[in-house]
């Protein structure tokens, strides 16, 4: 991502529930299939070079 960007987190039932305005383009991120962050053990703090070796990708392949 080149420029800054606002995410909008939104509930179930569409009402907004956390704004993050001018998100910075520096800053990495990644989308997963919905619970493939579990399957890879994803935990807060953790590198997430670390967690995506070549190994797991082959895994989610």
């Amino acid at each position: 991502m080149r420029y800054p960007i606002d995410v909008v987190f939104l509930d179930r039932a569409g009402c907004i529930r956390k704004l993050v305005p001018h998100l910075k383009p520096w800053r990495p991120a990644a989308c997963l299939v919905a619970g493939e962050s579990q399957r890879l053990g994803l935990v807060v703090g953790e590198s997430i070079a670390t967690c995506l070796t070549p190994c797991h990708m082959e895994h989610s392949a």
